[in-house]
């Protein structure tokens, strides 16, 4: 409690996001850290999206995991959109352009790429590249 009180203290403003894990692979640093329900039936899945669309939550991140071998699929990203009127997140799994044009494509608001940078810094050129598109 005492981090939460340390931020509530802080006044950053604080951004309700309903985190949805989408993944086989249990070895993401979230679920190293907490017990966290993975969601891989896409009934299931719908049901989280949906709930997170009526709940109070400011957006809404789609988490294949970090470092993950495969990004969320885009048939959870295109559900997801067809369902929330919220912001989108999607990150874990995106490694190129080819992938993150294609969970932008299928209605992702923002990408995180986190390790892909890390691990080859000229890639935010690539990634930046197909942001702009779909910014437009």
């Amino acid at each position: 409690m005492d981090g939460a009180k340390k931020l509530f203290n802080s006044r950053i403003n604080v951004i309700s996001t309903s985190y949805i894990l989408c993944m086989d692979d249990r070895k993401t640093s979230v679920a190293k850290k907490v017990p966290i329900n993975f969601i891989k039936d896409f009934k299931d899945f719908q049901k989280y999206i949906y709930f997170s669309e009526i709940s109070n939550f400011s957006v809404i991140y789609l988490e294949g995991g970090s470092g993950s071998k495969k990004p969320v699929s885009t048939k959870f990203v295109k559900e997801a959109r067809k369902i929330l009127t919220k912001p989108l997140i999607v990150g874990g799994g995106i490694k190129s352009a080819d992938i993150a044009y294609r969970i932008l494509e299928s209605g992702a608001d923002f990408i995180v790429t986190g390790n892909s940078i890390e691990n080859d810094p000229d890639n935010i050129f690539k990634f930046s590249e197909i942001v702009q598109i779909f910014n437009k």
